[in-house]
Parts: C-alpha cells; structure tokens; sequence
C-alpha cells in the first residue's frame, strides 16, 4: 500500500538518481526485490512512495527504512552545504579574501554554519565582520538552510591543514606534521621543516635526514604550532 506522498521544499530537494541506485543495491543484499522505492520528480515537490509485500519481514523492512531516510538527509544536507559554500564564496570575493572551508555541525534548528576564510596576509577581526555580514545578508535572501542556525566565521588556525601543493609553497620554512599512504623509509609519519617543493613532491627537513615525499601520497598534513 502507497504511503501518503511527502511534500519537502523544492530549493533543498536533492536529486535521487543516486539514492534510487542505492536503494536497489540494499533490496539486492536484503533479498526482497518487492521492496522498492517508487520515485518520480516534475517541476513540482518529489513524491516517493514504497511499495513492501506482505510477506516482507519487519526487521528487514525496518533496517531498509531506516538507511533510506539516512540517505536522504545526507543527500539533503550535501545540498545545503554546496549551497551555502557557493554563497560563502561570493561573500569572500566581495571582502576580498579567500574561502577555506565550508563545515555544517550539529541537527537543523541548532546547526552551526562555520565558515573558514584565508589570506596570504593574514586575516582580521574587520575581514571575518565584513565576511560575515555579507554572508549573513545572502543567507537571509536565499534562506537555504531550514529552522534556526548560527553563523561562525574563522580562520584555519596556527595548525592549519595544507591541502595543496601551493600550500607547502606558501609555508616554506615552517614546521609541518605529513601523513602519507605508502611507507618511505619504512614510515608513514613525518614531522619536519617544509624545505622546498621540486614539482610534484615536497622535500622535508627532519632532525637528521631530508626526505622527499610525492604530494601523491600525502593523505593528511597541517601546520605544526611552534613557540
């Protein structure tokens, strides 16, 4: 039996190519293709109803339920962020600086927006004010984000993560903690002095030794703080 359609907001309704692709994977591994999710998009609301057989057990049911609707709030919630990471970044053209990061923390009517800007520079209190009240003017006309939320503007830190090649360019000299995916001497683990970039890999000075690690196998690598 069809379930009463569900109407949601058609600005923050998130495509369900993807979700329709994984809902039959589940009703594959679960066994039950009579479980399935009936979905149909038009220029209106997305209307989804699910169809079970009788003779379905519950518990399964309930597990299927249950990873659906996970879906479709992480999907939702993607669409939120993209949304208002495009809107940060119009904000940061305006005031003139770059947009880091983008993060939502916590459930809708107590989330956190934090929004993370970045200069060559260095950023201020007056560059995170001005970010701000752009950003929080847009939000305001656009109103992509449901129920109450507050808004945080900051900067990467002195621990900031280096997410780019340029990135070990720009802090040249610094101490930096890399992490990498394949052993080199017989370790994954580095803490040393970012001495130089040649091309596609960057030289690290340690206490004894340099080591030159391909950016390819970099998976993690942030700023050390230094007293």
């Amino acid at each position: 039996m069809a379930t009463k359609p569900r109407k949601c907001r058609k600005k923050i309704c998130p495509d369900l190519t993807f979700i329709r692709k994984i809902d039959k994977l589940i009703c594959t591994f679960l066994h039950h293709p009579a479980l399935a999710i009936v979905s149909s998009r038009s220029n209106g609301p997305v209307n989804t109803s699910c169809r079970t057989v009788a003779t379905a057990n519950f518990g399964e049911w309930l597990i299927h339920s249950f990873i659906f609707i996970f879906l479709v709030y992480m999907v939702s919630r993607e669409t939120i962020r993209k949304k208002v990471m495009e809107l940060a970044r119009e904000a940061t053209e305006i005031a003139g600086v770059e947009l880091f990061d983008v993060e939502l923390l916590g459930q809708r009517g107590k989330m956190i927006v934090r929004v993370t800007i970045d200069n060559e520079q260095g950023i201020g209190i007056k560059d995170c004010e001005r970010v701000s009240r752009q950003l929080e003017a847009l939000l305001n006309v656009e109103d992509p984000i449901q129920g109450s939320y507050t808004l945080e503007v900051t900067t990467p830190g002195l621990d900031r993560p280096l997410r780019s090649i340029e990135d070990f360019e720009r802090f040249r000299g610094r101490l930096a903690r890399v992490v990498t995916t394949e052993r080199i001497d017989n370790q994954t683990f580095f803490v040393g002095r970012i001495k130089s970039v040649k091309g596609d890999s960057i030289v690290l000075e340690l206490e004894n030794k340099e080591v030159e690690i391909p950016y390819k196998i970099v998976s993690k690598a942030r700023l050390e703080i230094e007293f």
